[in-house]
């Protein structure tokens, strides 16, 4: 009898976050917004990220990988890739799902789970990177002299890896846990007599295990080592900023005074660190910037009881959605701080579309 009052509890509780679901947000209009987000304006996005980071990439080869510098730039490009190629995938996932939604294979879990779960960390794993090479670039402007012995080729291909495998390992379970099944599923339709109508869809299935998982990685991932990089990030840019300020002004104090020996011993950066320094700069700057609305989501998330259930719902999604969004953008707009400050890069780019059109 305990157990019927129990279930019967729960069944009221549920209709009830089902019933005030469109209090705030209609499913209908959300529906519109979510087609209009996700798959037309996050799709451009990705696309646009899936051509810059192929752009990047073979560039920085031609370039050559000759250090850790370089070397961290060409996997932050080759990672920033894979996010706005799997985010692209999910955007066709979504496009199918309005198209088709009876598709036997749901688009919904592949699109959201499968590929959204993998370009999460994908995207965690860019963010690490860059702080990686922010961190560089900071020892750089501090010991110029030692930079290259402390940060060298191998220890940024090890750290590089490392950050890949313990971000990889740590998500694996989820999918195991997780897994893809096939279930009965409906979109609401009913027949002549007003029933149901189900059929069987190979999409998702949700355990306990999978949702312990899922709150680990939440907790790990977007929240202890997200803050952590966006922290060290900070600090460094922060440091870089202060570093070049004071040696623009020492600069030109040694000008004035036309004293270029002093000028060279009270600037230890080369015309090029310097460069570099304001390309990690920049870089640092468009992550956080776009960054903002997730930790703004990730707030309200762990802080608001009940953020997605019932009437805050509708709205928790849209404001998913706009984190990703911005994630992808900071993803798919590198390739203009290359251009922009990097000469090299410049003539490379240049020469490709030269040889490609001729």
């Amino acid at each position: 009898m305990a157990d019927t009052d129990v279930l019967g509890h729960e069944e009221e509780i549920q209709n009830f976050v089902n019933e005030t679901k469109e209090f705030l947000f209609s499913n209908s209009l959300l529906r519109t917004l979510i087609f209009a987000l996700s798959v037309i304006l996050h799709g451009v996005i990705s696309l646009a990220g899936v051509l810059s980071n192929s752009v990047n990439v073979l560039v920085f080869i031609r370039l050559g990988l000759k250090d850790s510098m370089s070397v961290g730039l060409w996997a932050l490009s080759f990672t920033d890739l894979i996010v706005s190629t799997l985010q692209l995938a999910s955007c066709v996932c979504y496009c199918v799902a309005y198209v088709y939604p009876n598709n036997p294979i749901s688009p919904w879990s592949i699109g959201s789970f499968i590929f959204g779960w993998a370009r999460s960390v994908a995207y965690y794993i860019s963010c690490w990177i860059t702080t990686i090479i922010a961190l560089e670039r900071c020892y750089c402007v501090v010991a110029p002299f030692l930079v290259k012995l402390v940060f060298t080729k191998s220890r940024c291909v090890v750290s590089i890896t490392c950050i890949y495998l313990f971000h990889v390992g740590l998500v694996i379970p989820v999918f195991i846990y997780d897994p893809l099944e096939w279930v009965p599923a409906t979109l609401g339709e009913k027949d002549a007599n007003g029933s149901l109508i189900f059929f069987m869809q190979f999409q998702t299935t949700f355990t306990k295990l999978g949702a312990k998982w899922d709150t680990i990685n939440s907790l790990a991932y977007g929240v202890t080592l997200s803050l952590i990089s966006q922290g060290l990030l900070l600090f460094c840019t922060f440091w870089m900023v202060f570093s070049l300020k004071n040696s623009s002004k020492i600069r030109k104090h040694s000008e004035t005074k036309q004293n270029r020996e002093n000028h060279q011993n009270s600037d230890n950066l080369s015309a090029r660190e310097r460069r570099l320094v304001k390309v990690v700069i920049l870089l640092a700057i468009i992550q956080t910037v776009c960054s903002v609305p997730r930790f703004m989501v990730t707030a309200v998330y762990y802080l608001v009881p009940g953020f997605v259930l019932g009437a805050y719902d509708n709205i928790s999604i849209l404001m998913w959605e706009w984190s990703y969004i911005f994630s992808s953008v900071c993803c798919a707009s590198n390739i203009l701080v290359y251009l922009k400050l990097n000469a090299n890069f410049r003539q490379k780019v240049k020469a490709m579309f030269e040889n490609s059109t001729s």
